[in-house]
């Protein structure tokens, strides 16, 4: 079918989405592991890399949009994913985000704020609707820090089930529900890890396993995809973590793991 949907995990919070021709990216990290980087000019908040992407942008080859949760933090847009945004005709991603990234990108970086839409043409003649959705990257007094991140919500003709829903680096916040409320969740890529730095202690900057199920009780989708949990220092929470918490509350999702670059459809 001209509307079907392939997902490919290339690491991290990083995945290939094809629907109807359109070659979409989310959050693009491609440099080699090994990598250290730092949050703010002092240098206290650091972390590393420590896993190859599983496809380089050269083996992905054209991309038509960039789906950006945030510009700031080198887990979602590092050194060789920022070139990426240089062939994209489209990225979008926070109204900050933006506006950094307009500077150098023009028009092609769109700045989005909560509940805005975006279309994206594909070839096959239909348009994917994007809506911008609101994400907290941490607790509330934790945001001049971390600073204003989005989530995606993907609408196109022909899904059976729902939208395909992106979180983006997020804690389990009110708007979570907010979303769970505006919009039918077929598919949700969901970020995890629970993010955590020493320089800042107990902080988290993304959701636990715990965190994680009660939102998918709020969102009900019929499939949950687990993606943002390894291959970095900062991430706390790996993948028996999440499937305990799952478990645990018994959720009436299929829990997918994507297995790195294998293009895996799915049923929207």
């Amino acid at each position: 079918m001209s509307n079907a949907c392939t997902l490919t995990y290339i690491g991290t919070a990083t995945v290939l989405i094809e629907i109807g021709g359109l070659k979409i990216v989310t959050d693009p990290v491609f440099d080699d592991p090994g990598g250290q980087y730092k949050i703010g000019k002092s240098g206290l908040v650091t972390y590393g890399s420590k896993t190859a992407p599983a496809l380089t942008p050269e083996e992905i080859g054209r991309i038509d949009a960039v789906l950006l949760s945030h510009d700031q933090h080198h887990d979602n847009l590092d050194r060789r994913g920022y070139q990426l945004l240089r062939q994209a005709p489209h990225t979008l991603t926070t109204a900050a985000g933006g506006a950094r990234l307009g500077r150098k990108l023009g028009n092609r970086a769109v700045g989005l704020g909560p509940w805005d839409t975006f279309r994206l043409p594909t070839p096959a003649g239909f348009d994917i609707i994007v809506t911008a959705v609101p994400a907290r990257h941490g607790p509330i007094f934790t945001e001049w820090l971390a600073g204003p991140v989005t989530g995606f919500v993907l609408e196109w003709p022909g899904q059976t089930h729902g939208a395909l829903y992106i979180t983006g680096d997020t804690r389990l916040f009110k708007g979570i529900k907010e979303i769970a409320g505006r919009f039918p969740i077929s598919v949700c890529l969901l970020h995890l890890g629970s993010a955590r730095f020493w320089a800042t202690g107990p902080i988290r900057y993304s959701m636990t396993g715990r965190e994680a199920a009660r939102a998918i009780n709020l969102l009900k989708p019929r499939c949950t995809i687990p993606i943002h949990y390894d291959g970095w220092t900062h991430f706390r929470e790996e993948k028996e973590d999440v499937e305990h918490a799952f478990r645990h509350r018994n959720l009436n999702t299929e829990l997918l793991w994507l297995k790195r670059g294998q293009k895996t459809a799915v049923e929207i």
